[in-house]
């Protein structure tokens, strides 16, 4: 062989070498650490986005309650007096605190009134996948009663699929504005996760974001363990 071919081949040899220690030190060393970051990141991110969610549920939590523990409310759940309904809940009410639904339920679990609210038109829209005339007396939302602990720290709250659309929930038992008893009914409020929440809670936490639904499961309610509190 000559030397011009030996000079040759010690090159292909040398940069074959410089190649396979390059790809080595890639995969074994910088990769892992891109890799790494970026699990990080994701992670970061998605914190971000499940205490956003949670301070939103938690918000929800304590509107419900400030309507439940109300002298208003308790009267009206005890006379029906309509005209609570007509001064207090109006479209404009849903539209300022951003609800797209309210049930009202008394005692014997009857629906005794209910509106829903398309916060992008203020047209009313059906309440679909929640019972519109009686709640079982053993359903989540209402079973207040046979809770334990104070009645203000009685609650449900969190997240539910209603008919393929998610939504965030709160149910309050109606008690005086002293947080006294009995109960007279109870308050359930919520919010769709529609596209213009969405909107509101990339701005909130900063990135975009979309929501995908797993199979349904046999228990739709993410409930807190913690008395309510008003958001930090």
């Amino acid at each position: 062989m000559s030397v011009r071919k030996k000079i040759f081949v010690l090159l292909l040899v040398t940069l074959g070498l410089l190649l396979l220690v390059q790809y080595t030190v890639y995969h074994s060393l910088i990769f892992p650490s891109y890799v790494e970051l970026e699990r990080k990141e994701a992670l970061g991110n998605l914190k971000r986005v499940i205490e956003t969610l949670r301070r939103e549920i938690v918000y929800l939590d304590t509107l419900t309650h400030d309507w439940a523990a109300w002298d208003d409310m308790a009267e009206y759940m005890t006379l029906k007096n309509g005209k609570f309904i007509e001064k207090n809940l109006k479209t404009n009410v849903f539209v300022d605190n951003r609800l797209n639904f309210c049930q009202l339920v008394d005692t014997g679990g009857r629906v005794i009134w209910q509106s829903a609210v398309n916060l992008s038109n203020r047209k009313a829209i059906e309440i679909r996948g929640l019972p519109r005339d009686r709640y079982p007396e053993d359903h989540l939302l209402v079973s207040h009663s046979r809770s334990t602990g104070p009645l203000d720290e009685r609650y449900v709250r969190g997240i539910i699929i209603l008919e393929g659309q998610p939504a965030i929930i709160a149910a309050r038992p109606v008690l005086t504005s002293d947080n006294e008893g009995p109960i007279m009914g109870t308050v359930i409020l919520g919010r769709f996760f529609d596209k213009q929440y969405i909107r509101l809670l990339a701005g909130i936490t900063g990135m975009k974001f979309s929501l995908t639904l797993r199979p349904p499961s046999r228990k739709p309610f993410v409930q807190s363990k913690r008395p309510a509190k008003a958001p930090g």
